[in-house]
């Protein structure tokens, strides 16, 4: 437990859950599957679940909380940590606001046809092992951010196109999650349909 507003003796807000870092130099925390709490009232104000990590910090009378999502943004394809949603958390326990602030990467042509060339080729490839079928959906995932219509239908039926189950259907499941999310909150790209979930 850990009283973000207030004193110990006195707190306005309180989270509850599970602390997994603290960033001194950045003053911020890291945590998943925690609840907000205005103190005196046992209904929670927001809830994370267990893989929701997020970046927790204050900002004068506020709670700042930036759930992030992990993708292969980075060169090469690297995976990293990536701001999602923003969250503002008033000292009186109201959501002020809820912002998507995912920027997605800026990707060359040269970056975005070699990826679509990977991904011909891992879709034809037989047998992917665990680490490359996780691969394939970040890519895909990170290529359809870019507004790219092939990506997208990659994206799209991804599952069909890996014939995934388990864990890999569920990374599968969080990028359409996520990019229809993103699409849905910015309208600044076209919508696809989770097959699975739609009739």
């Amino acid at each position: 437990m850990m009283t973000l507003l207030g004193s110990e003796e006195s707190p306005a807000l309180i989270v509850c859950g599970w602390l997994d870092d603290v960033i001194v130099m950045q003053k911020h925390l890291i945590a998943s599957e925690f609840d907000v709490f205005k103190c005196g009232d046992s209904n929670p104000i927001i809830r994370f679940g267990a893989l929701d990590r997020c970046e927790i910090s204050l900002q004068s009378d506020s709670i700042i909380i930036y759930e992030t999502i992990r993708w292969p943004f980075g060169k090469g394809w690297k995976w990293q940590d990536v701001k999602f949603i923003k969250y503002v958390i008033s000292r009186e326990g109201t959501v002020e606001s809820k912002e998507y602030v995912l920027t997605p990467p800026s990707l060359t042509k040269e970056e975005i046809e070699s990826g679509l060339s990977y991904l011909e080729k891992q879709f034809q490839a037989a047998n992917l092992d665990y680490d490359s079928q996780i691969q394939v959906i970040g890519v895909a995932f990170t290529l359809a951010l870019t507004g790219n219509k092939e990506a997208r239908d990659y994206l799209e039926n991804i599952r069909t196109l890996l014939h995934t189950d388990g864990h890999v259907g569920e990374t599968a499941s969080e990028a359409i999650r996520n990019y229809r999310q993103y699409s849905e909150a910015t309208g600044t790209l076209p919508q696809i349909k989770d097959v699975y979930r739609e009739y």
